[in-house]
Order: structure tokens, then C-alpha cells, then sequence
């Protein structure tokens, strides 16, 4: 048994998530904080935002080999409770 699905139906449900997925990607309005500023955000110390990356609780990115960087985004989402791992 094949599945078909005509060409417009299958636009119309692919191109939105392609269009969220693209803007995701060139989203440079939310280039992440330091640890510094998130640890300021969040009210906790540096060391401990540094120990909930880690852990995974708080997603970061490392752009360069001794720079950290946390996205507003994903403070926000933390201190909503909205991350998967949260604790």
C-alpha cells in the first residue's frame, strides 16, 4: 500500500515548518548571553549557571573554546519551567 499525497497538501504542510525552522536559524536577535548575565538573570551565582549547562538543565553553545553563551530564550524558558530537563 503506497501513500500519495497531492503536491498542494503536502506544501501546505511542509513550508510552515521549513519557515520556522529557517527563521530559527537566522535568528541573530538572540545571540545568547555569558554566564555572567545569565547567572544575573536567573539570580543564581556564575558557578551555578556553569554546573546547569553541564548537567544539560540550561542549553548553552560554546562559540569559541573558552566563551560560553546562553540564549535569552532558553533563560526565559527555564525560569518558566518550560525545559524538557529542568529540575
Amino acid at each position: 500500500m503506497e501513500l500519495v499525497i497531492p503536491d498542494e497538501q503536502l506544501k501546505r504542510i511542509v513550508e510552515p515548518m521549513v519557515e520556522q525552522k529557517v527563521r530559527e536559524m537566522l535568528d541573530l536577535s538572540d545571540e545568547g548571553v555569558s554566564a555572567d548575565e545569565a547567572a544575573k538573570l536567573l539570580g543564581v551565582k556564575k558557578w551555578r549557571v556553569y554546573e546547569m549547562c553541564r548537567e544539560g538543565k540550561l542549553p548553552s553553545y560554546r562559540p569559541s573554546s573558552k566563551t560560553l553563551r546562553i540564549r535569552r530564550r532558553d533563560i526565559d524558558a527555564y525560569k518558566k519551567g518550560e525545559l524538557e530537563n529542568a529540575a
